[in-house]
């Protein structure tokens, strides 16, 4: 696991579900996963820095060497003081990247041609709304294709190249001057309405977003190991968050 953007089938993930249940025996088993995972290229010390081979104790902890202060792999990650068993979290992770219910993978590899996709909540259809939204997941030099809606006008004073099309003008309705951009909005009601059907709240709207887009982003992947990989890679480097937190407040809270 020392290239974490390239890891390697059967080396860094498992494979299949079955090397899967051969590779979490125990907690113990997990715990080391989950090291390796926060910690690519070696463990390094939350309280002072130090990089090195830390000392496991008997209950598990990792005893830095040069402070001799102790930490959990799992603190500051999404496990933190979790009373769940690390297998149960990996078997929960594993099945939530197998399922391919809706439009989640195959489906829209087979319509759509992108590299990535985002998606975000915005107030409003204002230039104050969407340009930001625009900087913080495009790079600057981009072409960007919109309709002709003048929140976007501000484009190209950032550094953007900006091609509208004003469907008005050119005579074809919006979702065929545009069709991917109006397939990917097809497709998320269809997957709201049907996979979770239509149980979602306005308040946690953006958590869906964000379980829409990874499963998206990450459509044309064969191993359901990777996803699995790459999950727990981000739940690993993941502050914790509390269940009252998620419940009751909005997700850029």
């Amino acid at each position: 696991m020392k290239d974490a953007s390239n890891p390697v089938a059967g080396e860094d993930y498992p494979r299949t579900y079955q090397q899967f249940l051969s590779w979490f025996t125990d907690e113990k088993a997990c715990r080391s996963y989950l090291q390796k995972c926060r910690w690519p290229q070696g463990f390094e010390c939350v309280h002072c820095g130090w990089r090195g081979e830390p000392w496991t104790t008997a209950r598990g902890y990792l005893h830095c060497h040069q402070c001799g202060r102790e930490t959990s792999v799992t603190a500051g990650t999404m496990f933190d003081r979790t009373r769940m068993p690390l297998q149960t979290w990996y078997a929960a992770i594993w099945f939530l990247m197998s399922q391919k219910d809706g439009a989640s993978a195959l489906g829209l590899q087979r319509v759509l041609g992108f590299g990535r996709l985002r998606m975000r909540r915005v107030a409003d259809a204002s230039g104050d709304s969407l340009v930001p939204f625009v900087c913080d997941v495009v790079e600057k030099g981009s072409e960007i294709l919109t309709d002709g809606w003048g929140g976007y006008k501000r484009l190209p004073q950032l550094g953007y190249t900006h091609k509208p099309t004003v469907s008005s003008s050119s005579g074809d309705p919006a979702h065929v001057s545009m069709p991917a951009v109006h397939r990917v909005a097809a497709l998320l009601k269809r997957w709201l309405l049907s996979t979770h059907q239509g149980a979602v709240s306005a308040k946690h709207l953006d958590y869906y977003l964000d379980e829409y887009t990874f499963r998206f982003n990450r459509r044309s992947a064969r191993s359901r190991g990777l996803l699995f990989y790459r999950l727990l890679q981000q739940a690993a480097n993941t502050a914790p968050v509390s269940f009252c937190k998620i419940v009751g407040e909005d997700h850029n809270g």
